[in-house]
């Protein structure tokens, strides 16, 4: 990505991103950081669409349990790769 200055609005600082090179999803992704976290990001893809997230609470470096990033799919589903279940 090219980097850009975006910029403040909102009590926010800006910079904007742009692909070096085409054909990818988006066309402009906009990072807003408030002191030194980042607050907002904004992805503009190739359809026109917009997504807008905001950031709050945000806790650094927070700790977890391996059993968050367990999972066990329903019967009946076929995972890629791995071929039918049962």
């Amino acid at each position: 990505f090219r980097i850009h200055d975006g910029g403040s609005a909102e009590g926010l600082y800006w910079c904007r991103l742009e692909p070096r090179n085409e054909g990818g999803d988006f066309h402009e992704i906009r990072l807003a950081l408030g002191r030194s976290e980042l607050r907002r990001l904004q992805l503009f893809d190739r359809l026109g669409q917009t997504t807008d997230i905001r950031f709050s609470n945000v806790e650094r470096n927070p700790q977890f349990e391996a059993a968050n990033f367990e999972f066990t799919p329903p019967p009946g589903v076929d995972i890629v790769g791995h071929g039918p279940t049962g």
